[in-house]
């Protein structure tokens, strides 16, 4: 939960300095989860921290997720 609120921070002043950014957040280390367990993983992370968004009153600010192996 950590990441998460501190992703949320991070794009909220971003996104006052520079309302056009466009925001891709890379999930790291998923190479030894299951397909399954990382698509799983990708959509509760993107529901959440679109959810921290709209609370604040900021949907329209767009966030792309990307699973990576490293």
């Amino acid at each position: 939960m950590e990441a998460l609120n501190r992703l949320h921070q991070t794009v909220l002043r971003a996104h006052k300095v520079n309302p056009h950014l466009k925001f891709e957040v890379f999930i790291h280390k998923v190479d030894g989860l299951s397909d399954d367990i990382k698509f799983e993983t990708q959509r509760d992370i993107h529901q959440r921290a679109n959810d921290k968004l709209s609370n604040s009153g900021m949907e329209q600010i767009h966030l792309s997720f990307y699973l990576r192996t490293l």
